[in-house]
């Protein structure tokens, strides 16, 4: 009996989880994409917006100070400034129990620059989710996703990057939606 998996993935998750439907399809039931990018289909300042650069260029000078590095990583990725006094002390205290190097930052932004995914798109059913006002990745990326797999392809209005973090309840309403829609066979 085999397991198929579905996979639900934001940004270089995204890419991570497509080339996995892409590679293995037997393996992949479904795929939920929220705020991700890769070539052929969007261009470098669109899957990494250029008024984002000097932020980045900031975090990685301010990389060894927890407070510091997780406020940039907030407010480049947040739209919810209201939570941000509440998230701080729980993210500062993950990155110092399960630090992730500078280097190790460094290749996945390399990864994520390098992703080029196959031709063709997935066999399973894709899903994709974008955030109107990302500061990271534009949502255009999404969109061009979307059209070339003619994938549905909601946009929220004002979360940001990380749109769980911002609205976890408006995804769980547009996969739920997109689930019910499928099992009744509409488009």
């Amino acid at each position: 009996m085999s397991c198929r998996t579905m996979l639900l993935a934001l940004s270089l998750g995204g890419m991570v989880a497509t080339d996995w439907a892409q590679r293995y399809p037997a393996e992949v039931e479904r795929l939920v994409l929220i705020n991700t990018s890769m070539r052929p289909y969007s261009g470098i300042t669109a899957r990494l917006r250029p008024a984002s650069w000097l932020r980045l260029l900031w975090l990685a000078a301010r990389w060894r100070k927890p407070e510091a590095a997780e406020r940039i990583i907030h407010e480049l990725t947040c739209s919810s400034e209201s939570s941000r006094g509440g998230d701080l002390p729980g993210w500062v205290a993950i990155r110092k129990s399960a630090p992730v190097s500078a280097a190790s930052a460094l290749r996945q932004m390399l990864a994520a620059a390098r992703f080029r995914c196959a031709a063709t798109p997935p066999r399973c059913p894709a899903l994709v989710l974008s955030s109107t006002a990302d500061r990271l990745v534009d949502a255009r990326c999404s969109a061009a996703l979307a059209a070339a797999w003619l994938a549905p392809h909601y946009r929220h209005p004002w979360a940001g990057h990380d749109l769980p973090h911002d609205d976890a309840a408006w995804i769980v309403q547009r996969i739920t939606g997109w689930l019910h829609k499928e099992k009744a066979g509409e488009p």
